[in-house]
């Protein structure tokens, strides 16, 4: 478990739900499940829990080294979970539960912040361990060795191969260079790498959108392929692009003043009939 101070560190600290209050960004690194937890309280601003972000994302691509050993270099998964969402999105609710029975499990310590979770259980009655049986005396068979036969290789006939002719010696006469003018060669102009598409228009015209009526917007990519922009205050919308079409989750919009809102779908839409 690993605390995000301001200046963008990650200091390793205790196993333990007290860690988890709202002025904190906190880093769960679960090996067991290769799943890491990223805590953001409800107090946390947009820049604390980017840099927060930054530090997950490098600890889920190189793993936390101790002595010869690294953790978390397997790790497959990033979950986020903002307090603010929980009780309102069912989506966080699920991921903030299954954390919560995490660490509510027990565990023993291992050193240098580390923990263990305990996998006996003492339920379980204990395996009979089986009988030895008796060992059947070997037989040795004598080795058969393959009779190797030689193959003749029989080249084919040559009956219609011709003759080899022994080639006359041609003095070549001598060529007078004829120079010829310089030729100009076009260059061809370089593709592009990727033709944007109206998909990548209407998702510009949703940022432009935004941005006309907010200063500082961040916007981010997940793994899934949604897109979710925030500002300052908290989260804008989130939404993702399925053909051509922009679907919105359904918490976009609900945390701004309703006017902003409306300007920006008005705005949305203007740019959007550029593309008919």
């Amino acid at each position: 478990m690993f605390k995000v101070e301001e200046g963008g560190v990650s200091t390793p600290i205790k196993w333990g739900k007290e860690n988890l209050i709202s002025d904190s960004s906190i880093i769960v690194l679960d090996e067991e499940n290769l799943k890491l937890w990223l805590w953001h309280g409800k107090r946390q601003n947009l820049v604390s829990r980017r840099v927060a972000l930054r530090q997950a994302e490098a600890l889920k691509g190189h793993g936390y080294q101790i002595g010869k050993s690294i953790l978390g270099r397997d790790i497959k998964q990033l979950i986020e979970i903002d307090e603010r969402k929980i009780g309102r999105d069912p989506e966080t609710d699920v991921v903030n539960e299954e954390l919560q029975k995490l660490l509510d499990r027990e565990y023993q310590e291992i050193g240098d912040n580390i923990i263990s979770f305990s996998i006996v259980d003492k339920e379980k009655p204990p395996e009979e361990i089986p009988k030895p049986t008796p060992a059947v005396p070997s037989v040795s068979i004598p080795e058969v060795k393959p009779v190797k036969t030689e193959e003749k290789i029989i080249s084919p006939a040559t009956e219609y191969e011709p003759k080899k002719e022994i080639p006359k010696t041609v003095t070549p006469e001598p060529k007078i260079p004829i120079e010829e003018p310089p030729k100009t060669v076009q260059e061809e102009p370089t593709p592009l790498k990727e033709i944007p598409t109206i998909s990548d228009a209407r998702i510009g015209f949703v940022l432009i959108s935004i941005l006309e009526e907010f200063n500082d917007v961040w916007a981010s990519k997940k793994d899934d392929g949604s897109i979710a922009v925030e500002i300052m205050d908290g989260p804008v919308c989130e939404f993702q692009i399925e053909g051509t079409v922009i679907k919105f989750s359904t918490n976009s919009f609900k945390g701004i003043d309703p006017e902003k809102k409306k300007a920006i779908q008005e705005r949305f839409v203007q740019l959007s009939k550029m593309l008919k």
